[in-house]
């Protein structure tokens, strides 16, 4: 009897696949951190940084090195690099069967079952989560207050920045907001740290709707970005709530040339200083991650040690921002006070990107050592 009919080998293999994707990870050695409903890390097989992910919810896990795969036989073939017996063979602990030997119909028609109806409830809860969030979201969202005249347009001004009413449509504020972060260093989950005032944007993805808002939070005695309670290097005073990949915060009604920087602050000024063109639409992307999208592959950092930077190819599978066909010319602004070659590495990733979506694109980079806030802070004083 071959292994294709044998009833025993069969029941061998579904038990391997049984075997959760994270468990699997673990027995290829994969050292995974959670990013949102994600676990990431490098690729124990091809290593780098976040070449590797899996998705305990959806069933899938996915390596910029293969295709990916949904179940935990294949991750272990590619991230262990074995042969699918000797795959099984470590996921279940047990040797594969001998042909001829029989089981129970009714065994396998069980597990059948309770295998279909695990796919069911997670599809369910996944769908759940989804929901709730979505709803959340709205609700943030519609109990904020308006912009103008808030302790949130007194934040900007602070730092320059003065948008107009377009501008700031999708910008509100919210007196008293929940903060949750780590108490301190030894915390391993987020727990409630208190309430105080937000800056709060919309999110939005390419159809328009808000999937997202982001939170920066604020001094409850000064119109200043919050320095957060509890552990002071992971709490940040910049958070975002809900499906924020691929979303943008548009701060102005539609217009052919973007420009795009990775904050609200940044945009804003970089618009204040008068440098680009006379009709512009500024937008923030929340992180060059979201920007850029993803890259096909890392390559070493050319100074760090052990780190890597984007390779600079656009990898199709994670877009990004994906701008609307109003928007015919792109102006990417970097700022200078971060790692300057990462920032090269996503802004020629995004570039690229866009290119080939058939958009004209340029980069703004602020001086070394400034962001365009400082740029603009300092072009202040001097006129004072």
């Amino acid at each position: 009897m071959s292994n294709d009919t044998d009833p025993a080998f069969q029941a061998w293999v579904d038990r391997a696949r049984e075997v959760s994707l994270e468990a699997a990870a673990a027995m290829a050695g994969a050292k995974l951190k959670r990013s949102a409903h994600e676990m990431i890390g490098p690729c124990p097989k091809c290593l780098g940084t976040d070449r590797f992910s899996i998705n305990e919810g959806k069933g899938l896990w996915n390596c910029r090195g293969a295709e990916g795969g949904n179940d935990s036989i294949s991750l272990l073939m590619h991230a262990g690099g074995l042969p699918f017996l000797a795959a099984c063979e470590q996921l279940t602990g047990e040797a594969p069967p001998r042909d001829g030997r029989q089981i129970d119909a009714d065994i396998v028609r069980e597990r059948k079952e309770e295998r279909r109806d695990r796919k069911i409830s997670k599809e369910q809860d996944e769908q759940r989560r989804s929901d709730w969030q979505a709803q959340a979201v709205s609700d943030l969202w519609r109990k904020a207050l308006p912009f103008g005249g808030s302790f949130a347009e007194a934040y900007l001004a602070r730092r320059g920045v003065t948008l107009t009413p377009d501008q700031c449509e999708n910008l509100r504020f919210i007196p008293s907001l929940e903060y949750r972060g780590y108490a301190d260093e030894q915390a391993q989950a987020e727990t409630s740290l208190g309430e105080f005032p937000a800056m709060v944007a919309a999110m939005r993805d390419p159809a328009g709707g808000i999937v997202a808002v982001h939170r920066t939070y604020l001094a409850p005695d000064r119109p200043v970005k919050l320095v957060p309670p509890g552990d002071r290097n992971r709490n940040k005073a910049k958070k975002v709530f809900g499906k924020a990949r691929g979303s943008i915060i548009w701060l102005g009604r539609p217009c052919p040339v973007v420009a795009i920087g990775e904050g609200i602050e940044t945009a804003g000024a970089w618009y204040a200083l008068g440098i680009g063109p006379d009709e512009v639409t500024i937008a923030a992307a929340y992180s060059l991650g979201n920007m850029s999208g993803g890259a096909t592959d890392t390559m070493r950092h050319p100074t760090i040690k052990g780190r890597t930077i984007y390779n600079g190819i656009p990898d199709q599978d994670r877009p990004g921002i994906i701008l609307p066909d109003w928007a015919r010319e792109v102006i990417l602004l970097g700022d200078g006070d971060s790692d300057g070659p990462t920032t090269v590495a996503h802004l020629l990733t995004a570039g690229r990107r866009y290119r080939a979506a058939g958009k004209a694109v340029s980069v703004h980079m602020a001086p070394e050592g400034s962001d365009w806030n400082d740029v603009l802070m300092g072009c202040m004083e001097g006129a004072a």
